[in-house]
């Protein structure tokens, strides 16, 4: 199967697993190279965490205007909320 095409889909749950997956892989990535290569102002995890929920502004884009996938975007939307929130409900023990 075609990756194109199995991005195209309007579900809720799709959109809830690609907005947990997508800030998840980017916080690693992220966390590799900033500890890797030393950036000093990049190391706290609370940037990290903030920058990798961030990156769920492309996706959420993409799948709401382009595409018009209102139940994907709106699965992205919510994963999206749930880890912004549950950041500044956490926050005093993540850093």
């Amino acid at each position: 199967m075609e990756m194109n095409k199995w991005l195209k889909k309007d579900w809720f749950l799709f959109g809830v697993a690609m907005g947990l997956i997508i800030p998840t892989v980017v916080f690693w990535v992220l966390y590799v190279v900033v500890f890797h290569f030393d950036i000093t102002f990049l190391q706290s995890l609370d940037y990290l965490v903030l920058i990798a929920a961030a990156f769920n502004l492309f996706p959420l884009r993409y799948y709401l205007v382009t595409l018009h996938f209102d139940k994907t975007g709106r699965g992205i939307l919510a994963m999206t909320f749930v880890l912004v929130i549950g950041f500044f409900a956490l926050s005093k023990f993540i850093s």
